[in-house]
């Protein structure tokens, strides 16, 4: 195995591990149904992320191969640091204004540390955009561990020590993401932006303001169904969930360590028009993926069973509908994004997300309130379906990508019917 993608392995797996460890500390802690409080706060800071920075990481990452990509990264951490403050200012008006505060059920506080925390973990991902296209390895990893070990540090400080609650949450987040600022301001080094910098602004924006609607999407997709099933399911469910669904995140280790080494491959590649070449890659990678699936499926079942004393029957149905479902979503970015992404797609890219993300949203609206878990899973699964159907589609009309979109459409079939099947055995209502 190529010892850059080991590299990438550890700087994903150790925080992914360390990830692990705050949830123990969280969930032995609070319990079920006060995890699923903190459920609510991840939901908020994920949409933060997805949207106070504008999407300008996504453009650091597609243009710094164009030119000098020390100059895209500090423009690119300037542009993010000014919407975030404006963003900020706009969304605590219009929230205070409209009652939002209590319906998404955080405070005015809770909200402005995890709008911080937001903008740290925005930075540090420009960061890391830095040190993927140079091959900074090394530094990709110590960055990447720093990360989690300061969020770790803080919940252990602030659940053992201090003997916080809830508050732990959005508290330690907010001191991590305050560190990260700082570390990131020191790697990036935004500019000034002047003059000559507005029509490289322009096209960064250009290119990465789709990206917005398409992570609301991505977030509505995953995240969206914690404020339904606040009122349809008891909340020690949704912890249970909760905390199934965060292991089932160790696939991660396997996926996003991938996409991080093979994305500057690929889109050199592209740049030299080795479109099959690509192909080859992205199908080599998911055959990776399915075969990571299987063997994680089987361990975290098991481990959950022993470890929490869960059913083993509900247990299994969980964690492999939760693996379908992360299998589904990370087939296509190894594969159809990548070329939407490298070719400029992203308008294209943002409508069909968006239509996505309305369809999961009825299902969650009219499915979750009649079916319960069962509704939570299958608004999951079949939006992700539909969305890999359409994206294989629109490739397969060109020659050049037809094969990889073929094995992108015969995954999804083969895969929901896995999905009826695991529904049937589970009988989850």
């Amino acid at each position: 195995m190529n010892r850059r993608l080991i590299s990438y392995c550890f700087a994903i797996g150790l925080p992914q591990i360390i990830s692990v460890v705050t949830l123990l500390i969280l969930s032995s802690n609070f319990g079920s149904e006060l995890y699923a409080k903190i459920a609510i706060f991840e939901s908020v800071m994920f949409f933060l992320q997805a949207t106070i920075g504008l999407a300008v990481g996504r453009s650091a990452s597609r243009f710094f191969i164009d030119g000098d990509g020390n100059y895209i990264i500090s423009l690119a951490s300037s542009v993010v640091m000014i919407s975030s403050l404006l963003l900020f200012l706009i969304s605590s008006f219009l929230f205070t204004y409209l009652n939002l505060f209590s319906i998404i059920g955080v405070s005015y506080t809770q909200y402005t540390m995890l709008y911080i925390s937001s903008l740290g973990y925005i930075l540090t991902a420009i960061s890391l955009v830095k040190y993927q296209f140079e091959n900074e390895t090394t530094k990709y990893l110590l960055l990447s561990v720093l990360k989690a070990s300061l969020l770790l540090g803080s919940i252990y400080l602030s659940v053992l020590v201090l003997g916080m609650g809830t508050n732990a949450f959005p508290v330690s987040h907010l001191f991590a993401g305050l560190s990260l600022v700082i570390i990131s301001i020191l790697i990036n080094r935004p500019r000034l932006i002047v003059f000559h910098d507005l029509k490289v602004v322009k096209n960064m924006l250009l290119y990465s303001l789709p990206f917005v609607p398409t992570l609301i999407a991505a977030w509505i997709l995953s995240w969206s169904n914690r404020f339904f099933m606040v009122n349809e399911i008891p909340l020690s469910e949704i912890g249970v969930y909760s905390i199934i669904q965060r292991f089932c995140m160790v696939y991660f280790i396997v996926t996003q360590a991938c996409t991080v080494f093979f994305t500057p491959v690929m889109y050199r590649k592209l740049q030299q028009n080795m479109v099959s070449e690509v192909s080859n890659i992205s199908i080599k990678v998911i055959s990776a993926y399915f075969t990571a699936s299987i063997v994680l499926l089987i361990a975290l079942t098991y481990f959950l069973v022993w470890n929490y004393d869960y059913e083993y029957k509900l247990t299994f149905s969980f964690v492999a509908m939760l693996m379908v479902v992360n299998f589904l979503s990370s087939i296509t970015a190894v594969s159809t994004n990548i070329f939407f992404n490298y070719y400029k797609k992203t308008l294209i890219q943002m409508y069909i997300y968006l239509c996505v993300a309305a369809l999961s949203l009825l299902l969650n609206y009219y499915l979750i309130p009649e079916f319960r878990m069962y509704g939570v899973f299958f608004a999951l699964v079949f939006p992700l379906v539909i969305l890999n159907f359409v994206h294989a589609l629109y490739f397969y009309s060109a020659k050049e990508f037809k094969r990889i979109a073929t094995v992108v459409f015969l995954i999804t079939l083969l895969l929901t019917f896995v999905s009826a099947s695991i529904f049937m055995y589970g009988n989850i209502s």
